[in-house]
């Protein structure tokens, strides 16, 4: 079984590999009462970010050396644990791209980015940018990573991951499906559903997985 997994994984990964990457994008935060809230949640009206995986020793430490000193490591290696109860195959597919990814915080005020298919519901002097992917290399701005908190920041870096996934396939309309999910998976009741109701984990397989 874990062999036929691997077996899809590395052609889907072939597939991925002949598509090409968009040059800008990036995740947006809201500018609230809380302090700064990702796009994503602050969408899902997610207060309280909901982190329920449990992960080993080695899953952390692999995490620890493909991410910069400082990232909130314990809680993203628990929202990836997460995504394996949900889909041990995008769980894989995650951890292949994150070693391609390089993070860089940077104090320089990042170029607010237009891959937004639909305008949240937001004033546009809340909205601010996060972070820029330009094809593998992730921008962090630094003043506003430093007063969000740590689950927020969680949250930012599995919207990277999550949006370098959608971006291999060049897939159409990418900022929605991303932004949906991560509220999704940070959404305690949703994520339950996500795991309990077959019909709802279906329809997100496929749009995670490009699949039927």
């Amino acid at each position: 079984m874990k062999a036929l997994l691997m077996l899809a994984i590395s052609l889907t990964l072939l597939s991925f590999t002949a598509q090409a990457y968009r040059e800008s994008n990036g995740g947006k935060g809201v500018l609230t009462d809380r302090g700064v809230v990702l796009l994503d949640l602050y969408e899902a009206s997610v207060d309280q970010p909901f982190f329920g995986g449990s992960y080993s020793e080695k899953a952390y430490w692999d995490l620890r050396l493909s991410l910069p000193k400082g990232f909130p490591v314990q809680l993203i290696a628990q929202k990836l644990a997460d995504i394996e109860r949900f889909s041990p195959e995008l769980h894989l597919l995650l951890l292949m791209f994150l070693n391609d990814l390089r993070w860089e915080i940077t104090r320089g005020e990042l170029e607010m980015t237009d891959d937004l298919e639909k305008l949240p519901a937001v004033d546009p002097a809340r909205l601010v940018q996060l972070a820029v992917r330009k094809k593998k290399q992730i921008f962090i701005h630094r003043p506003l990573w430093n007063i969000m908190s740590l689950d927020q920041q969680a949250a930012l870096v599995m919207h990277e991951m999550l949006y370098y996934h959608f971006d291999a396939r060049s897939v159409t309309g990418v900022s929605l499906p991303v932004r949906q999910f991560v509220g999704v998976l940070f959404s305690e009741r949703s994520y339950n559903q996500l795991i309990r109701d077959g019909e709802f984990r279906h329809q997100w397989r496929k749009i995670l997985l490009f699949a039927d």
